[in-house]
């Protein structure tokens, strides 16, 4: 069934020929809202702190179904299975780190919330895989790049559209959409960030390449993200405000979602960690994470690891007293003691004061239908039956309007200026686990 559908009226398109002489498009969004958040960070890359632990976080996968490979107390190398998706056992995720497993941590009808691993600084041991001579990448097979991506743990790193889940290997994607921008406020440019590793990152260009023949590196128009063309990856420059820089918005100028999940997307960092695995035969688990807020003493773009514990993380960093959210301020999560962790997804780490809420001016109301949806909404069907069909649980509406084409962050918008304060994301994100039938 067809789910959404190109808007021309929402999107101003032309084609060109970029720098590194490879098909750009050039997509002005028309319709969103740039946010003004104090605590700007710098676009510098700094070293942060050591951390003490890492977390994989249940929460960060939709849909997963774990089954267990690791126990408490057991050592670990970087790289090593910790569980795999029951439904789809050949999904590993792995480790961050070495160290041992200090927690596991379990909530309601024993859904996994953390595990949690002590960091050991001195370990020598990780997994290795073998390198590839950088010629080699363009020549390798479907299967050999799902296998190694399976085996590493890096498979997780894609999702798919609908769902936005992990995909399954055994369908083949229509298109992959590499997320090279970021509109969210306080966010990194990811330009910065490919700049120090442009070899990397180009190197997993080549090897996603080899997984489709439609590859599309969504950028900032003059980003100049590519110093070489790869064979079926083209440049799409968007411009305009948020959420110009969603996958969501990507996917529906240049492309269409149906029932099957056959849209994939990506971040750029993983792009550069998949371009670090073949050709050096090593996980890359760096991660730069753009830290902003009134809160911070410091705005700045910090190198950290996956998982890092944000409490180590962020000592010294931000004023006693505030809200850390690890995402975006629009779309993020407000940490508990368990999840106090850098989520798998997350490249932002915002602290806000603990005072005042998107409900301080009074209770929640019904839904009013008002303009501002629409002045936000980059999608081509109307927000409004959608939105409605949402928050009265009415499944077949929701999935007639779309919805499974949408993740949470593409109805943040909605929800900053719902004047009945409704948290859409949530909704959405209820109407999917609803829908979702496991494999």
């Amino acid at each position: 069934m067809r789910l959404a559908a190109n808007n021309r009226q929402k999107y101003v398109s032309a084609t060109r020929l970029g720098p590194a002489q490879c098909v750009s498009m050039l997509i002005d969004v028309q319709h969103g809202l740039d946010i003004a958040v104090p605590g700007e960070p710098e676009q510098a890359v700094h070293e942060s702190a050591p951390v003490a632990q890492v977390a994989l976080m249940g929460r960060d996968y939709a849909r997963l179904r774990p089954a267990l490979a690791v126990e408490e107390g057991q050592t670990v190398q970087l790289g090593q299975t910790l569980f795999t998706d029951r439904s789809r056992p050949n999904i590993r995720f792995t480790s961050p780190a070495s160290g041992r497993i200090a927690a596991i941590h379990r909530g309601r009808s024993r859904r996994l919330v953390s595990i949690v691993i002590d960091v050991d600084p001195g370990a020598a041991a990780a997994c290795t895989y073998e390198a590839e001579p950088p010629a080699a990448l363009a020549k390798l097979t479907p299967q050999a790049v799902t296998e190694r991506l399976l085996q590493s743990g890096l498979w997780t790193a894609l999702r798919a559209r609908p769902y936005d889940a992990v995909p399954d290997p055994a369908i083949a994607p229509r298109a992959i959409f590499v997320t090279a921008m970021d509109t969210r406020p306080l966010a990194a440019d990811p330009a910065v960030v490919i700049g120090l590793y442009r070899s990397e990152f180009m190197q997993g260009l080549t090897v996603l390449s080899r997984l489709s023949q439609r590859i599309f590196v969504c950028a900032r128009p003059a980003a100049r993200l590519l110093d070489a063309s790869i064979a079926g990856v083209s440049v799409a420059e968007f411009a305009g405000p948020h959420p110009a820089g969603l996958v969501g918005t990507h996917i529906e100028a240049l492309s269409v979602v149906d029932e099957v999940p056959r849209h994939w997307h990506i971040g750029y960092q993983d792009v550069i960690a998949i371009g670090r695995l073949f050709a050096a035969g090593q996980l890359w688990t760096d991660r730069i994470v753009a830290l902003g807020g009134p809160g911070a003493l410091r705005p700045r773009l910090l190198r950290t690891r996956l998982g890092a514990s944000l409490g180590d993380l962020l000592d010294a960093e931000v004023r006693a007293g505030q809200r850390i959210v690890t995402g975006s301020v629009l779309d993020g999560r407000t940490t508990e003691p368990h999840t106090h962790y850098l989520g798998r997804y997350d490249t932002q780490i915002c602290a806000l004061p603990t005072a005042g809420d998107t409900a301080a001016d009074g209770p929640i109301s019904g839904m009013l239908s008002v303009e501002a949806f629409e002045r936000v909404w980059p999608f081509a069907l109307p927000p409004l039956p959608l939105l409605r069909a949402l928050l009265s649980g009415d499944l077949d509406r929701a999935q007639e309007f779309g919805c499974l084409g949408l993740a949470a962050e593409d109805l943040a918008l909605c929800s900053y200026v719902c004047p009945a304060k409704h948290d859409y994301g949530a909704a959405l994100t209820r109407s999917l686990e609803a829908l979702h039938e496991p494999p």
